[in-house]
């Protein structure tokens, strides 16, 4: 956003955001990454950023944006998986 004062990244269950949010995180306008931590293996979870500036707050992405989370395999488990691939 033109003269952006700050943003909101919003991470969720649903592409409409409903509560609960997982993650809802205000950052300065000079902030060019984030990285979120505590999320669930296997799980889609949606985001999207909000911008803000004097006029008010607005969907800063083309949003809402999705990713799934990897499954993280036991050490024990990978080995077996291993030895059938092979």
């Amino acid at each position: 956003a033109a003269g952006e004062t700050g943003y909101t990244v919003q991470v969720g269950y649903n592409d409409v955001f409903d509560p609960p949010l997982t993650l809802a995180v205000d950052l300065s306008s000079n902030v060019t990454a984030y990285a979120i931590g505590g999320l669930a293996n296997g799980t889609e979870y949606f985001w999207r950023i909000l911008a803000t500036n004097s006029i008010g707050t607005l969907i800063a992405t083309n949003a809402p944006f999705n990713f799934i989370t990897p499954i993280k395999i036991a050490p024990a488990m990978s080995h077996r998986l291993r030895k059938r691939i092979l």
